[in-house]
């Protein structure tokens, strides 16, 4: 066999290789990262990630946060998208809890953000989840960007686990929260991006760590950023869910992505686990309540 087809085709074997023409056979790259992944501020961007889940982002979520940054006279992104601004022209969390505190938290949700949703399953306002986020980051050492951006690019299971104690704030809204803040070397080996390189790679075993690496050496391929290519498959997993009924009764492959699609937006753990692709008539039920309860979350 000529030298030449023996590196052709250890190229063509290569994961990462076969993972770059995946993504560019599966993907369409946005344009560019969207403006709530420069936020001024890391209240602006607790605010977008916690009212994020289950709302229309451009007709309901970006006003909402827009109507804070009147308010308050805050820019909602940075004047220059790569320059972390200097901490004393930021918003800190102490700053928005102290705004709790002068306001109240009926006059924050009525007044000020103007939205009384209520987090996915439960009877919580997102307003009041703000508050209680933001005194949960302050727990783990968060105030400003440059400590979210810190402990997001290092320990992103700190902010994780510390925001799912929470009661209606789960993994949709902390991997919101660590896209925006992370800086642009940040990967999240979560559900979507998981999915969508093991079924790529054909390769189930494949842990969320080794995900990460092969997704940051894929984006150098590509030529972008490991965050901006973390994004673009993350929103390829995260497309709406709709109901597309087939005549070969339950599918694996095809029902538990949508079914965790719609797990996604209500904000609740996966509906069906990777390695389990076999739903018990527990979880069916519990699904089905979470899903009647979401609906009442929503405003009036």
């Amino acid at each position: 066999m000529p030298v030449n087809a023996g590196k052709d085709f250890r190229k063509q074997c290569d994961p990462v290789n076969r993972l770059v023409g995946a993504i560019r056979r599966n993907i369409e790259l946005p344009r560019q990262l969207p403006d709530e992944f420069f936020p001024a501020h890391v209240s602006v961007a607790l605010i977008d990630a916690v009212f994020n889940p289950c709302l229309q982002y451009e007709t309901v979520v970006i006003p909402i946060v827009e109507r804070y940054c009147r308010y308050f006279g805050l820019s909602r992104k940075r004047i220059e998208q790569c320059v972390v601004p200097p901490v004393d022209e930021q918003e800190t969390l102490d700053d928005l809890i102290l705004h709790y505190g002068t306001h109240g938290e009926r006059h924050m949700r009525e007044g000020v953000f103007k939205s009384n949703n209520k987090s996915p399953g439960t009877q919580v306002y997102k307003a009041e989840n703000v508050l209680l986020a933001a005194q949960t980051l302050r727990g783990i050492s968060i105030n400003t960007l440059q400590d979210a951006q810190d402990i997001a690019s290092h320990n992103p299971e700190e902010v994780k686990c510390a925001l799912r104690t929470i009661h209606g704030i789960n993994h949709r809204t902390a991997h919101m929260l660590l896209m925006y803040l992370g800086n642009d070397e940040f990967v999240k080996g979560d559900r979507h991006l998981c999915s969508f390189v093991r079924s790529r790679l054909a390769d189930n075993s494949l842990r969320p760590h080794r995900v990460e690496q092969l997704v940051r050496s894929a984006a150098r391929e590509i030529g972008v950023t490991p965050r901006f290519l973390d994004y673009a498959i993350w929103r390829h997993g995260a497309t709406p869910f709709k109901v597309e009924p087939h005549a070969f009764g339950f599918k694996p492959e095809i029902d538990t992505n949508r079914l965790n699609q719609l797990a996604d937006q209500l904000e609740v753990e996966e509906v069906v686990p990777e390695d389990a692709p076999e739903l018990s008539a527990r979880r069916r039920v519990e699904t089905d309540a979470d899903t009647a309860t979401a609906k009442e979350g929503t405003d009036g």
